[in-house]
């Protein structure tokens, strides 16, 4: 299918969301050789111009946040480390319990496949623990839903029995009850620098590069932490803002 769509060249252009690494089309984009913007970064293919948040970074302010409200057991729900998104958020979370001096526990870090029903197993999985988490800071909104839902099957209650993050800040985070902390991930503002760097490609307007986006940690209920300096729209507090930065 998509062998015909590049022979018959009937586009200018192509953005491309992937964030499966193995992903089997994006090697015949990059051969086909016209201009193309991937969201999200390919560990593979670092040439190729891409728009993506700064993962790692905003999954390190997640759990440096727990921390710094006094958790030292905190879990991870993970996606599948097949997709470089859920690599990042891993290595941030690691990142910000050795920056603290906390040790890093096999059993701590669980898989939820990027699923609600996965995460709600691993939240249980959690929860069985001789010794479970104080906190647990899910990869993704959906993730993060499933966990809690497993909290409240076990007659426990968040962010009384135990704090949860989530990771997107998508719609239905400000909805939840309690309302979810998560890391803004900017979808707009993604796919905006995506399009302009495409036509830029395509104008041959000089040399694009890649733009990597900062995240932010959107304070809510439901881990239980503190307000910070500023409010976003979607009722949270913010705690840290920045602008888009091109990498070379």
């Amino acid at each position: 299918f998509y062998d015909r769509i590049l022979r018959g060249r009937h586009f200018d252009g192509v953005i491309m969301f992937s964030s499966d690494i193995d992903d089997p089309i994006l090697p015949l984009l990059i051969k086909d050789g016209g201009p193309m913007v991937l969201i999200g970064r390919h560990p593979y293919f670092l040439n190729v111009i891409s728009v993506d948040v700064e993962n790692r970074e905003g999954a390190r302010e997640a759990v440096a946040h727990l921390i710094a409200h006094g958790h030292r057991r905190i879990g991870l729900i993970n996606g599948q480390l097949e997709m470089e998104a859920a690599q990042a958020r891993r290595d941030g979370y690691k990142q910000a319990l050795l920056e603290s001096g906390i040790a890093i526990h096999a059993d701590l870090m669980v898989d939820g496949l990027f699923s609600e029903a996965a995460a709600y197993q691993a939240m249980l999985k959690l929860l069985d623990l001789p010794q479970p988490p104080t906190a647990v800071f899910a990869v993704s909104d959906g993730m993060a839903i499933g966990a809690l839902h497993a909290v409240r099957q076990r007659g426990l209650r968040v962010p009384h029995d135990i704090a949860l993050v989530g990771y997107d800040d998508g719609p239905l985070a400000a909805y939840a009850t309690p309302p979810l902390t998560s890391v803004h991930q900017p979808i707009r503002d993604m796919g905006a620098h995506a399009v302009r760097l495409l036509v830029e490609q395509i104008r041959g307007q000089g040399a694009a590069t890649s733009v990597r986006i900062p995240a932010h940690l959107v304070v809510r209920e439901s881990c239980g932490g503190g307000a910070a300096d500023s409010t976003s729209a979607k009722g949270g507090s913010v705690l840290a803002r920045g602008a888009p930065t091109p990498t070379p």
